[in-house]
Parts: C-alpha cells; sequence; structure tokens
C-alpha cells in the first residue's frame, strides 16, 4: 500500500549559553535529508559567541534526517568569546545595502552559506555607530586579488584581501567623535564577497596619553579634540610670552591638532585615558606651543621671526633648548618664541610647580654673573653646590 510523502516543518535552533536561538526554518518531505547551514557568530546583547567550522561535513553546513513532523533541530558547540561587546553584527547577505555575490563554494564555507558584496558604484553604508573606541572584523571567500575596503567617514579602518580561502582579519582600533557611518566601497567581481560584518566596541571616545619620563614632562599633539576636566593623572598647558618668561596656563580642553606641554601630577611617568571632547574646541589663542601629526625630521632654531625651542634634558637639566634641527616627532610639539622675546636665551627652564618658564640667558656681562641651579631657577645668593653661569656649569667650594 502506498501513500503520499508528506510535508513537514522543521527548524533550526542554536544552543547559546543557556538560551535557544532559531537560526533557520523550513519544510520538505518526510525522510528525507535536509541539509542547512548555521551562522558562524551569535550575539545575545553585547555578548559574542562562536561555533569553530566543521571541516569534515563542510565548515559551516550540515545536515538531518527530517524524521517528524515539526522536527526540531540543535547545532551545539558555541562559545563564548571573551572581551567581546558587540556593537553591530550582521551577515553580509542580510544588509540591505549589499548584494549576494554568486561563488558557488561559499555555500558550505562561509556563515550561513551566502555571501554579498558593494555592487554599486559608490560606497554603501553597513552600519552607522555612535561617538566611541571600535574595531571591525569581517571574513571574505573568493579567488585571489579582490581587495575590500570598509571605511568609518573618509578613514579606512579595514582592508581584507581574497586569497582563494577563507580570510578573517581585524583591523586596527578606531575612535569616533560622533555618530558616523560605517561603509563598504563597491568593487567589480560578482563571485567574491564578504561573510559578515562584526563590530567591537572597545570603550569610550577616549585617547591613551602617556608621559613616558621620569621627570613627568612631554609635550603632546592630539588627533581628536580632547577634554583633560576630569583627568586625574595629566594636566595640559598652553603658552604666552612675557618678556623673556613664558607663561603656562592649565587649560581643560585641547583643540586636535594642538601643540600643549603636558605634566604628570604625580611627578612621575604616567598614562591615562583622556576622552574625547564632546564638542568642537578652537585652538587657544597666543599659545605658542606649536604642535605636529606629522614627523618633522629638522626643525630650524629661527625663521619667520621666531625662535623654536623643543624639550629636551640636557646640561642645564629638564626644559625647552634651542632646535638645532633635531627630530620633532609626530604626536609631540616645539614652543615658538618671537625673535624680539627670545633675544639670547637658549634655554628655558621649567619652575617646581610648572606655572612658567623662565628664560637663561645664553652669555652675560662680564663682571655681572647671573647664577642657576641645574633646574634652571635663579639663585640670588648660591652657597656651596654646582651652578650654571654664562651658560657653563661652575662649582662654588
Amino acid at each position: 500500500m502506498f501513500r503520499e510523502a508528506a510535508t513537514w516543518n522543521y527548524t533550526i535552533n542554536a544552543s547559546v549559553g543557556e538560551e535557544t536561538v532559531e537560526i533557520s526554518k523550513g519544510s520538505a518531505f518526510e525522510q528525507d535529508i535536509v541539509e542547512y547551514n548555521y551562522p558562524r557568530y551569535i550575539n545575545i546583547g553585547t555578548a559574542l559567541y562562536s561555533i569553530p567550522n566543521n571541516g569534515s561535513a563542510g565548515w559551516y553546513k550540515s545536515s538531518f534526517t527530517l524524521s517528524q513532523a515539526d522536527q526540531a533541530v540543535a547545532v551545539n558547540g558555541y562559545t563564548l568569546e571573551e572581551s567581546v561587546n558587540v556593537a553591530f553584527l550582521r551577515e553580509a547577505e542580510d544588509i540591505e545595502t549589499l548584494t549576494e555575490a554568486n561563488e558557488p563554494n561559499a555555500g558550505i564555507r562561509m556563515s550561513m552559506g551566502r555571501i554579498a558584496r558593494n555592487a554599486g558604484t559608490e560606497p554603501a553604508v553597513v552600519a552607522t555607530l555612535p561617538a566611541g573606541k571600535y574595531t571591525l572584523t569581517s571574513s571574505v571567500w573568493g579567488g585571489k586579488g579582490t581587495t575590500f575596503v570598509f571605511k568609518a567617514g573618509d578613514k579606512a579602518v579595514l582592508e581584507i584581501t581574497t586569497s582563494g580561502s577563507s580570510v578573517t582579519n581585524t583591523g586596527e582600533e578606531f575612535i569616533l567623535t560622533e555618530e558616523t557611518d560605517i561603509t563598504l566601497d563597491p568593487t567589480e567581481s560578482g563571485s567574491r564577497g564578504i561573510d559578515f560584518v562584526l563590530v567591537n566596541r572597545t570603550g569610550d571616545a577616549a585617547v591613551n596619553v602617556s608621559i613616558a619620563y621620569s621627570d613627568g614632562l612631554a609635550t603632546y599633539t592630539p588627533a581628536y579634540d580632547l577634554n583633560f576636566t576630569y583627568a586625574k593623572n595629566i594636566a595640559a598647558y598652553t603658552a604666552t610670552v612675557s618678556g623673556d618668561k613664558v607663561n603656562l596656563t592649565r587649560v581643560n580642553t585641547v583643540a586636535a591638532g594642538e601643540g600643549v606641554l603636558i605634566r604628570s601630577l604625580n611627578g612621575d611617568a604616567t598614562e591615562e585615558e583622556i576622552p574625547v571632547a564632546a564638542e568642537t574646541v578652537e585652538k587657544s589663542a597666543d599659545n605658542m606651543f606649536v604642535g605636529t601629526l606629522t614627523d618633522i625630521d629638522a626643525l630650524a632654531t629661527e625663521g619667520d621671526g621666531v625662535v623654536n625651542y623643543i624639550l629636551n634634558y640636557g646640561d642645564l637639566g629638564t626644559g625647552f633648548y634651542r632646535a638645532n634641527k633635531q627630530k620633532v616627532d609626530a604626536g609631540k610639539a616645539y614652543l615658538s618664541v618671537p625673535a624680539e622675546s627670545a633675544a639670547k636665551i637658549s634655554f628655558f627652564s621649567l619652575d617646581g610647580t610648572v606655572t612658567a618658564i623662565e628664560g637663561v640667558e645664553a652669555e652675560a656681562a662680564e663682571g655681572d654673573k647671573v647664577f642657576y641651579n641645574l633646574s634652571g631657577q635663579r639663585v640670588e645668593n648660591p652657597a656651596k653646590g654646582l651652578y650654571i653661569v654664562n651658560g657653563k656649569k661652575v662649582i662654588i667650594k
């Protein structure tokens, strides 16, 4: 006796932690062997769970025999990824701005068995993120030589190139100071694509600012507007000139590209996460610190009516010495003083409270000796010890 085979429904679920997450649904004839794909990653809230590929059965693909109506099949083996705070997770084919690629082997080798690409002519928005610190991870599949470029605004945050097999990469940490679109550049090949987009939030919009030297001083130029108002370890200062004295003013905010002096509040090497300012910061008027976000290979001492000084440790202690074509590293700053104020001054010393920088003359008139200690502070009545006189070390016995 024969009967027509029944059509039964089934559900594919993933066991994730203590929860059951539905992956897909379908129907087939009773006793059919049903093949199905499952995702590499699943997020529950901000937590991320992953499953290793199943090479023997074809990476992220498996099968079962449909033996009953409304059969539920469990995918087991998902484990929690430590130190991941999911801000965004999508299968590429589920992102509306992307087009599914036609590479046949993706069906067994990629998460959920599908890949997608930007088939348009302009960057495609794949996610929009609020201000914060992030990393972006993706996987690509297809023949060698196609590069997929993800950008945050105009900045590339991940570039990943197909190699003929699955390639997964995570880009460098990036900072967003405001809500920003994450985009994927167009690619021409219809048989190459990305598998998924995973964005991990690594922290609030903040920059690690460090002072490496034990004297607790450094110059600094941020790439973002920063807010030092609630900093516990580091203070920032701008500079103005008055006669032969440079006056330092502590500031709460520093504009992107602005040079400042930073000081450790505990007088030693330190570091701190400084938040990106919530609003645009204007550069301080008359600030004589000049910031640079690129290397200056040889800074000239004089030019355009100014004399340039670099923070250094030398014979006169820690202070600002004439540049003399020394290198200024990206992210540092130098002091640029009007030539008429600099006069013969070759060195600016920092006092103990870092509220001002006193000029020390390179030469003094004969018979009119001026004494300075090794910190560059003027000494009216020198006792026994080592001093700087006329730019030279002198011992009083």
